[in-house]
């Protein structure tokens, strides 16, 4: 059986890697996306239908809104954690130098800022949409 030759596995590793890194970006941007959908539909539906007749519907906005905030950062937390894998993987197929200093370095600590800043974007825009739902906020003006 012949196997892959370190170029060879180096490179795949480096994909998946790219395709990860990609993974999270896409996934916040599709949350972004339906957050402003659910955002901008409670708004019209407050401006058009007024406070009381949309108030039911409030519950239903927000727990959708928490569905979406949950699944997104399951999906950017896998791609993440797939990240992580990978560049560990690929730290030990790259080997080292002649100074025994590895040719490409374990995932640093640092590296997860971006992910963790993301996830906590989630969380922050999941709450104050939670607590400032358009469909049951207090009287607004002309609403």
């Amino acid at each position: 059986m012949q196997r892959l030759s370190v170029d060879a596995n180096c490179a795949m590793l480096t994909d998946h890697i790219r395709d990860k890194s990609a993974g999270q970006i896409d996934a916040f941007k599709h949350f972004v996306q339906v957050y402003s959908l659910i955002l901008g539909g409670s708004v019209t539906m407050r401006l058009q239908y007024g406070a009381e007749q949309v108030l039911p519907f409030a519950p239903w906005a927000g727990w959708l809104m928490v569905l979406v905030a949950v699944v997104s950062g399951a999906i950017i937390y896998e791609h993440y954690r797939s990240w992580r894998g990978f560049r560990k993987t690929l730290s030990a197929v790259a080997g080292q130098d002649e100074d025994r200093i590895p040719l490409v370095s374990m995932p640093k600590l640092r590296a997860g800022v971006v992910h963790w800043l993301i996830q906590a974007t989630i969380l922050v825009a999941t709450v104050a949409f939670w607590r400032f739902n358009p469909l049951s906020l207090g009287m607004i003006e002309g609403g």
